[in-house]
């Protein structure tokens, strides 16, 4: 399968109370501020300044998003000596456009 045959990707909406997506949707207008976006064989890793207060809000985000989403994999990378923060966000065939779709990062 590639990345034209794309599974179907639902997000449970289920998963979040109202309170929790409008959380969800805030932290995600807050997280724009993305420096850089670098395409991996199996999704996307979006480049953020260190600062504690974006650390604070990816950790948010993943907390959050994998409920709704079960299907991505997340990994959250802090480079040394006050480098930037990247998030990794991958999944299965066809994650590419499910996420350029739902964040428009």
């Amino acid at each position: 399968m590639n990345d034209q045959e794309q599974p179907g990707y639902a997000c449970n909406l289920l998963a979040l109370d109202r309170e929790e997506r409008a959380r969800h949707s805030q932290v995600l207008a807050e997280l724009r501020q993305v420096i850089a976006r670098r395409s991996m064989p199996d999704g996307y890793a979006f480049q953020f300044a260190p600062e504690v207060q974006n650390l604070a809000l990816l950790a948010e985000f993943i907390a959050r998003e994998r409920l709704c989403c079960p299907f991505f994999g997340f990994a959250l990378r802090v480079e040394r000596n006050g480098g930037p923060a990247w998030l990794e966000l991958t999944g299965e065939a066809g994650i590419h456009t499910f996420i350029t779709a739902e964040l428009d990062w």
